[in-house]
């Protein structure tokens, strides 16, 4: 398939219970195995137009020994963490700086960060990876990818709260020269239809509020000008405590496609004629900014839900 952008995990990072060093290689073998993937990428897809990010499971329950995010961080994980992401790191900006002949290819490194609201409420100071890793990691990392649901998400058009948590995270961010800002990303985005306990979810408890929430959350992220945003997820992994599934889909467990599905398929089938009518009248596409303006506003349309207030869309100078 046509796919321009892939975007995957290479190198597990440690869930809750296992130290970092169970689950990778040691830092030697770890820059050796990403350097040879990063040229391999290089150098098999020179000329093709595509862009790979390579990245990890979120990263803040790498950090603690159990999944609560009450729990302080275990200072070593905290240290084995940055040292893993420093030598993948560096492996790829070696891998590039060794091969500048390709030409039209691009191999980025992420980390993810899933407790940024957390950092938010509880300050500076505060142990995580948006906080603390992201700042310690040499050479600086390339993007972060940060999981949203809960607060950033609470309204339908959760734009001022997600835009906060988007603009807090790139604060973080070291400067690094070359890299394409903005440099965060949204790598999971959600709303479930039900919660653990079975009962029915706050915010989307219906398959048409889930493709409006969903359209909305898309726009926000758009209009600040995230690179890319996942939705949470193409089918459903998790059960409620009595064994039904959360809802966390773009296809149900019936096999049948969502409303929120269709939503995105009419918002990818629509972007793609926007183009080409661009193409047609100027001869060449869109601008970013140009196309995160059109995309802003046909998602809001295709939510359903288009009397609120339309969110900003910021211009990163291109």
């Amino acid at each position: 398939m046509p796919f321009r952008s892939f975007i995957f995990w290479a190198g597990r990072c440690a869930g809750p219970g296992r130290t970092i060093k169970q689950t990778d290689l040691d830092g030697i073998d770890v820059y050796k195995e990403m350097y040879k993937l990063a040229v391999y990428l290089l150098k098999r897809y020179n000329g093709s137009g595509k862009t790979f990010m390579i990245g990890h499971w979120e990263g803040d329950w790498c950090i603690r020994d159990a999944l609560n995010k009450e729990l302080k961080p275990n200072p070593q994980k905290v240290k084995d963490l940055v040292e893993l992401l420093s030598d993948k790191q560096r492996a790829i900006d070696d891998a590039k700086r060794d091969n500048k002949c390709v030409k039209d290819v691009h191999v980025w490194h992420y980390t993810e960060a899933n407790l940024v609201e957390q950092s938010i409420k509880e300050g500076s100071g505060w142990v995580s990876v948006i906080n603390t890793v992201v700042k310690q990691v040499k050479p600086a990392i390339d993007y972060v990818s940060v999981s949203v649901g809960g607060d950033s998400l609470r309204e339908v058009n959760p734009t001022v709260a997600f835009h906060k948590t988007l603009d807090y995270a790139h604060r973080q961010l070291p400067y690094k020269r070359g890299v394409p800002e903005p440099r965060v990303f949204a790598g999971e985005y959600y709303f479930d239809l039900r919660n653990r306990d079975d009962a029915v979810a706050i915010y989307a408890p219906t398959p048409q509020l889930q493709k409006q929430r969903g359209c909305w959350a898309a726009a926000s992220g758009v209009a600040w000008g995230a690179p890319y945003m996942m939705w949470w997820a193409f089918y459903d992994n998790e059960r409620t405590s009595s064994g039904n599934f959360r809802g966390y889909w773009l296809v149900d467990n019936g096999n049948r496609e969502t409303p929120l599905f269709k939503a995105y398929q009419q918002y990818y089938k629509d972007a793609n004629e926007f183009v080409r009518s661009v193409i047609a009248a100027t001869g060449k596409p869109p601008g970013d900014y140009a196309f995160r303006v059109w995309a802003t506003e046909r998602l809001i349309q295709l939510s359903g839900r288009t009397n609120l207030w339309k969110p900003y869309v910021r211009y990163w100078g291109n």
